[in-house]
Order: structure tokens, then sequence, then C-alpha cells
């Protein structure tokens, strides 16, 4: 078993994500998650070579599509285990955007290597709630993570909810950022929240 002391040596590929290669016949994960706004889901996506083996989430399979924002669920320590196919393959793991995700355990049994994946490129999205991914039930179904995989980019996301258009929030320096690409999705808050000529301008 790779029982690492710290995650710093994985290449985070979204910033609440994590991708790798390695052999494992298994991976297990041990996560604490803490409510940090009005959203009390959440779900983590695990996926191997492409495709979702499994979930870890504090609601039930069958959740209507709609209503679900802002009901309670249970947060607190949750893991899972899942097995991997034989071989070499590329594992990525997406963590909630929704509320504070603490990884305890990160295991990886009959493991000879890891090896992050680096993206050479980033992209870098504004917008509000849909770019954010606030309704999304998982976090690797967001319109902006499929953008990125298809630009083969790191993905950066400064949207934020109920935002209208802000072009002060790209002066913010909170970071090294140097995106090949990027893109603002703002309007339907401003036609919403703004007078006509307010939204127009």
């Amino acid at each position: 078993i790779l029982k690492p002391k710290s995650t710093s040596w994985i290449a985070f590929k979204h910033p609440s994500s994590i991708h790798f290669t390695t052999d494992a016949s298994a991976i297990r994960l041990k996560i604490r998650t803490v409510v940090t706004c009005y959203t009390q889901f959440f779900c983590m996506d695990v996926y191997a070579d492409k495709t979702c083996i499994g979930t870890i989430q504090n609601y039930p399979e069958d959740m209507e599509e709609t209503g679900y924002i802002d009901r309670p669920f249970e947060n607190g320590e949750y893991s899972a285990a899942f097995e991997l196919p034989s071989g070499s393959h590329a594992v990525e793991v997406y963590f909630p955007w929704s509320l504070q995700t603490e990884l305890l355990e990160l295991e990886l049994e009959n493991a000879s290597f890891l090896e992050p994946v680096k993206p050479k490129k980033q992209f870098l999205l504004y917008g509000g709630s849909v770019s954010q991914g606030t309704a999304a039930q998982n976090p690797s179904e967001t319109y902006g993570v499929k953008l990125s995989q298809w630009l083969e980019s790191e993905f950066v996301c400064k949207s934020v909810g109920s935002e209208v258009y802000f072009p002060e929030l790209a002066e913010c320096k909170s970071e090294n950022l140097a995106p090949d690409y990027i893109m603002a999705a703002y309007g339907s808050n401003d036609w919403y929240n703004l007078t006509y000529e307010d939204a127009r301008q």
C-alpha cells in the first residue's frame, strides 16, 4: 500500500481534483467534509481511464433533479474503496466545490509506481452559478470541467454564484496564472438582477 503523508506530490489538474497514473489494483479514499455555504450535498467522483468507477456522496442515488440545493445533508467523515483495471491506468479524483473537503487518506493497493499527470495548458473561467456548477450533483459533470478536458488544460474556475459582469475580479492577483484560454460567461444574472440599461451596458 502506498500511503503518502501528504498529497503535495500529486499534480492538480483542476483546483479540486487530482490526476495521476498508477498500476495499483485499488484505491481507497477517506475524506472529511465541512459545510461552508448554503449547499450541504456533496459528491466525489473517481475515474479510471476517463470512465467513472464510483463516487463518495452524501445524497441518495434517486435524488430528484431539482430542489436539493439548500436541503440538509449529513457531513463528516466518509471513506470508500474502488477497484482499478489491471495494468497501468490514469486515475482522476474530482472533489466537490461546494464545501470544504479534507483528504485524510489516499491508499493505493499493490502499486509499484505513481506518476502525476501535469497538463501543459491552462483554462480560466469567469461567470456565475452555471459556470461554477452550483447545481451539479457530480463535480466532474460541470461544463467547465468538460471544456477543460477537451482543451487538455488545467481548469481554474473564478466563477461566483449570483455574480453579474464584474471585470474588477480579473484584477485580483491571488495566484500565478498564465492562462492559454480565458472565457467570461456572464449574462443571466445581469438580466435578472440589474435594470435593462445596466444589463445592456
